[in-house]
């Protein structure tokens, strides 16, 4: 992910560390929580601590600490998302119907726009108008 735009390198290196286990920011912030203290963290200190994040790039000691780790493990080769609790989830059979249909649907609509695209010209000279520029 692009971070050149932050200014805050703690910011940066939460969001690169949340790109590199691939998930969210928020869920960073509980995974940091727990390691740090111990304790599985209540909804709303993670959500008071990850809008200060939000809103005025104030990184907890904590998360940055987990960032930091995550970065130096990434750059050592090292790293393992199951360390942290972070598992990728499972393809379900459902996931991938749902995945096959989709794709058919996208792959109709594009076939339908290139054949709507072929047939332009034969339809604009039918109708004797032109809608859309440049007319000649």
């Amino acid at each position: 992910m692009k971070t050149h735009w932050i200014e805050n390198p703690d910011a940066k290196a939460v969001i690169e560390a949340a790109d590199l286990l691939d998930t969210s920011e928020f869920r960073l912030f509980s995974v940091a929580y727990q390691r740090w203290h111990g304790s599985p963290p209540e909804p709303s200190v993670i959500e008071r601590h990850f809008s200060a994040y939000m809103f005025r790039s104030v990184v907890p000691p904590w998360v940055r600490h987990l960032a930091r780790e995550i970065l130096a493990k990434a750059a050592d080769g090292t790293l393992r998302g199951a360390e942290y609790g972070v598992h990728p989830l499972p393809a379900s059979a459902e996931l991938l119907r749902r995945g096959r249909i989709h794709s058919a649907i996208l792959l109709a609509v594009c076939l339908l726009l290139l054949l709507a695209s072929l047939y332009y010209d034969d339809l604009v000279r039918w109708t004797e108008n032109c809608y859309f520029p440049p007319c000649y």
